[in-house]
């Protein structure tokens, strides 16, 4: 006999899914002064003309601007706490709980998210949403 499943779990995208912008345009840039128009530019090229897979040609071009000051996984925590959401979001997170009811919780359902992204989990990881969310995937600077 198969085990009941009770979790129910909602996944997200992050840039442009749960923000409107991309995450490295609000914070990072800004931070170390890169021009973000140049930026995507040479992330392109590196797609069209050298045949990189599109994320990690950001990744190259993020690690090539910021070369020696490349910044610790703590800094980029605490640059994701200057991250904006759309209009409703973290409390969307509230709302999507509260449609459990009495006979769901007593039979064990639960509700959980998680963020998937091509962006930095570290910016996440600091970021107003990291409490709502039960785990978020992304791409992690090694120290």
């Amino acid at each position: 006999m198969a085990s009941q499943q009770t979790t129910i779990g909602i996944i997200y995208d992050y840039d442009q899914t749960l923000s409107p912008t991309y995450m490295q345009d609000e914070t990072l840039f800004p931070h170390f002064g890169i021009n973000p128009e140049q930026f995507w530019k040479r992330s392109r090229e590196l797609v069209n003309q050298e045949g990189y897979d599109g994320e990690l040609a950001y990744l190259k071009c993020m690690l090539d601007y910021l070369d020696m000051d490349r910044p610790t996984n703590d800094d980029l925590q605490k640059l994701g706490a200057k991250l904006n959401f759309f209009k409703g979001v973290p409390e969307l997170f509230d709302e999507l709980n509260k449609v459990l009811n009495d006979q769901h919780r007593l039979l064990g359902v639960k509700i959980e998210h998680y963020i998937i992204s091509s962006g930095l989990k570290a910016l996440l990881d600091g970021s107003a949403l990291a409490p709502f969310v039960k785990r978020i995937f992304g791409c992690y600077l090694g120290e």
